[in-house]
């Protein structure tokens, strides 16, 4: 599709997003973007700290609230390796169809890639890092033979919709940050740990030594990432809507001294000595900060 492009993310959810939004010409911040779906606030373990992490867990949440901004996401089902070619034909169909009509669509089998564009044999799909040969460039119609064996496939349509307001969707994003902790069983799959229980996962993890793992790695790539959008879109609040988190500007800090931790954290370099107190400082700087915007009762 003409226009339909997605930036280097390591969260690729947040690139497809981004892309989406930049085609329906909407004028929203990254830190925007994050901080309304709720995504700067998400962290998401598994207890080997898989690289799965940012991938599986339940996004109704992060849907819900990006209506606000106008932004509607549509999953199109799920498909294995094993989907019958009847189902995996449906799954193209639907994916024609919506992009037929202007609207953009995605997938996500690995990583999170908009669809840029269809021809006679399949589909082009964005690379998030131009560098990488990966994920695959296109899917050929049928047999999706550039995923070889890993085909855990969703597709997603995202047409627009009437958005509720900025105020009010840069409030339920900080509500649904609020969420993440409260109530993570809402958003994790089993397996998954979210709010609390993913530093907790994430630190029994490194004390039995995989620390150094790629999956470590890629979780502090990708939750470091969200923490500096959060301190982003709270220094934003405190500019556009001043009043709405006291301190934001404070927060705004403490949550880049989040990003810090885990980015250092995830480096295979790192003593796991100072990786553990380094992921302790970070969860006890991020619950500080969630109780400063329960304090401001958005």
């Amino acid at each position: 599709m003409t226009g339909l492009s997605m930036p280097p993310f390591n969260t690729t959810l947040l690139g497809v997003v981004r892309g989406v939004a930049a085609f329906y010409g909407m004028d929203f911040s990254d830190a925007m973007l994050y901080g309304v779906s709720g995504h700067a606030f998400l962290m998401n373990i598994d207890p080997t700290v898989c690289p799965s992490g940012p991938y599986c867990w339940n996004m109704e949440g992060f849907a819900r609230q990006l209506r606000g901004l106008g932004i509607a996401v549509t999953p199109l089902g799920f498909y294995g390796p094993d989907a019958e070619p009847a189902r995996r034909a449906e799954a193209e169909r639907q994916v024609r169809e919506q992009v037929a009509a202007g609207v953009p669509c995605s997938l996500l089998n690995m990583e999170h890639q908009l669809i840029t564009g269809i021809d006679a044999q399949g589909m082009a799909t964005a690379q998030p890092w131009p560098k990488m040969d990966f994920p695959p460039a296109r899917l050929t119609w049928g047999t999706w033979a550039e995923l070889g064996q890993e085909i855990h496939l969703t597709f997603f349509a995202w047409p627009r919709c009437e958005p509720t307001g900025l105020e009010e969707a840069v409030r339920g994003g900080l509500r649904l940050a609020l969420d993440l902790c409260d109530n993570p069983e809402h958003y994790q799959q089993p397996g998954y740990s979210v709010g609390a229980g993913a530093y907790a996962a994430w630190i029994s993890a490194v004390s039995a030594g995989q620390g150094t793992s790629h999956g470590a790695w890629w979780n502090a790539m990708v939750w470091s990432e969200c923490r500096e959008r959060a301190g982003d879109y709270l220094e934003e609040i405190g500019r556009r809507f001043p009043g709405m988190v006291p301190r934001a500007e404070i927060l705004a800090g403490q949550y880049r001294a989040v990003a810090a931790a885990l980015r250092e954290a995830g480096q295979k370099e790192t003593p796991d000595g100072r990786r553990l107190a380094l992921l302790a400082d970070a969860r006890d700087r991020e619950a500080e900060c969630i109780e400063q915007i329960r304090a401001a009762r958005p």
